[in-house]
């Protein structure tokens, strides 16, 4: 398992997912696992919708996986 936190702080010049995608690849390393491996992802937010995890790993070419949204 893998956790990752985009930086924090005011970041006007970047969508949800560009931060999403920051926050997935730090994850990413933390796993110490290739992507082939990754099965399932949960995307915590506030106020991004209903699939913006689905979009996040899209961007990080995860897209077809389980993912859940809290």
């Amino acid at each position: 398992m893998g956790t990752g936190l985009a930086k924090f702080g005011k970041r006007e010049d970047l969508w949800l997912e560009e931060l999403g995608r920051e926050a997935g690849e730090v994850a990413l390393a933390d796993t110490n696992l290739p992507r082939t491996q990754i099965d399932l992802a949960f995307c915590g937010h506030a106020f991004g919708g209903r699939v913006v995890g689905q979009r996040v790993l899209a961007q990080l070419g995860l897209s077809g996986i389980p993912t859940i949204n809290v």
